[in-house]
């Protein structure tokens, strides 16, 4: 390990890396001169606040282990120092070239980032996948509360590829990675995981891009465990948002899929071979020559319940919602709602299972915290499968709210809480929640007024759209009224947020505005 402290401006220190590191980074700023290597059985500890300056072209290979974990207001920054040439795939200049986590042991010290920021990382013609991260036979990879932005690979993975590991990827934002060039297809827009046991939950995936096949996330020979995930404006020419292939198993579960497009097959999902369950997600205005909502080809099997699929469009006249390419896939549709029906699905028609399916206007909320949540007269309402032991189900809803309200559950990602989609009915009637934004700290004040103290509380902060912003832990809550300051993060802008509380069985929940 190599560090020379080279300056100090306005209390920043500065400090130069290079060969062999690890121990614990404690400086601002960290400029990377050479390609770096993490030894076996050693660990790199990166302070929060930390900004990881690349002065060129270099990998760091962690062949021991590595903690990066930031703080919600304090977060770290892997970056290069300039950009010029980024775009330009024969070339090294513009940005950094990824961290490797190859051939690690089932029993090594687990891999976590946390609170990072990944920008400006690429892949050339000579090392072609993963563009932040290439992650092959890791089995304890932890994954959350990170941005990747504007990163790219040669041919797979946009930001992160996985072969033969095992990950959890937990409440990050993906934005404007890609992959693939103009001779390879790409699989993975952000994500391409091949034969990986992976559970993606609560991210925002928001215009990504492959050439190839998934515009957000690729998946083959293992399906992924995807839960309660927003897909926007994603863009591949095989699966606009979503690709399973050659997989059996998984679970697409609560997510919103909306206004992504595919050239060919698929605007929102493209399974190929693949037969996950697809269970109460939220498919809408996504665009595809054929199957604007679904595309299933080469045997693919999947259980298709409780999704709303609506205002997806297809160039072909039909297959709007659904397209079945072959007689070998028969999809198993239940509890769904269709705009068009089953006689779209196909230019003959469909004549597979079709059962308790609804066609009728999903009605919205339209302007409200959750534009796709469910109006109080929406027709999906207590309209899912009555029978749901044994499927993949998660207790909460897209937004945080809590499954199966009225003994039964409800068609789409959003379960309708009463008066509001969002609003608790518990809550604010009686007030005994409030959460103001203090400008001067640029915090949130919290009140709560429990009727159920000595248990674990929870706070989820959600913006309009129902995107996760942060999550925080409030610990054993032991009065009756308790208050607490805590950081909101610097990217949150101006406007209108929901707060959303529950410790056992007590919900609670609130919106509030924040004016910096």
């Amino acid at each position: 390990m190599y560090f020379l402290r080279i300056g100090s401006l306005d209390a920043q220190t500065v400090i130069e890396v290079e060969g062999n590191v690890s121990g614990i980074w404690e400086a601002d700023t960290i400029k990377v001169l050479s390609n770096l290597v993490v030894p076996i059985n050693e660990n790199l500890t990166i302070n929060p606040g930390s900004v990881i300056k690349f002065m060129g072209f270099y990998t760091l290979d962690i062949k021991g282990s590595i903690h990066a974990i930031g703080m919600p207001n304090n977060s770290i920054t892997f970056t290069v120092y300039d950009t010029t040439g980024f775009t330009d795939y024969a070339s090294k200049s513009g940005g950094w070239n990824r961290i490797l986590l190859v051939d690690q042991p089932e029993n090594a010290d687990s891999t976590i980032f946390d609170f990072c920021s990944f920008e400006y990382s690429k892949t050339d013609t000579s090392q072609l996948h993963g563009g932040v991260l290439f992650i092959d036979r890791a089995h304890r990879v932890r994954i959350s509360n990170c941005t990747f932005h504007n990163n790219k690979a040669y041919v797979n993975g946009g930001a992160i590829f996985f072969t033969s590991s095992k990950a959890i990827v937990k409440n990050n934002l993906f934005t404007k990675n890609s992959s693939g060039n103009d001779v390879d297809w790409g699989y993975g827009g952000a994500i391409c995981s091949v034969n990986s046991d992976v559970q993606i939950s609560r991210n925002s995936f928001i215009e990504n891009s492959s050439t190839g096949i998934g515009g957000a996330f690729s998946f083959e020979f293992i399906a992924p465990w995807c839960d309660a995930n927003i897909f926007e404006n994603n863009y591949s020419p095989l699966g606009g948002a979503i690709s399973v292939l050659r997989a059996s198993g998984g679970a697409i579960t609560n997510n919103l899929i909306v206004n992504n497009q595919s050239l060919f097959f698929g605007g929102a999902i493209a399974l190929v071979s693949g037969s996950p369950v697809i269970l109460n997600n939220t498919i809408v205005a996504n665009h595809s020559t054929y199957g604007g909502g679904l595309y299933c080809n080469e045997e693919s099997n999947p259980q298709v319940i409780n999704n709303i699929f609506w205002g997806n469009n297809a160039d072909a006249g039909y297959g709007r919602q659904v397209f079945i390419w072959d007689a070998l896939s028969e999809p198993k549709f239940y509890n769904c709602n269709f705009e068009h029906g089953q006689e779209d699905f196909a230019a003959g028609g469909y004549h597979g299972i079709y059962q308790d399916c609804i066609e009728l206007e999903p009605i919205f909320e339209g302007n409200s915290p959750t534009p796709f949540a469910l109006n109080e007269n929406s027709p999906c309402i207590d309209a899912g499968l009555i029978d749901i032991d044994g499927l993949p189900l998660y207790e909460l809803d897209l937004a945080g709210n809590p499954r199966v309200q009225n003994q039964r559950i409800d068609i789409g990602a959003y379960e309708f809480q009463g008066n509001s989609s969002i609003i608790s009915p518990h809550t604010d009637s009686n007030q005994r929640i409030s959460i103001s934004y203090c400008a001067q700290s640029e915090s949130i004040i919290v009140l709560l007024y429990l009727t159920k103290p000595n248990k674990d509380g929870f706070l989820s902060i959600y913006n309009i759209s129902g995107q996760l912003i942060n999550r925080y832990h409030l610990g054993p809550l032991k009065n009756e009224i308790y208050k607490v300051k805590m950081p909101l993060p610097r990217f949150v802008s101006n406007g209108i947020y929901v707060g959303f509380f529950f410790s056992g069985n007590e919900v609670m929940s609130t919106k509030f505005a924040v004016t910096r």
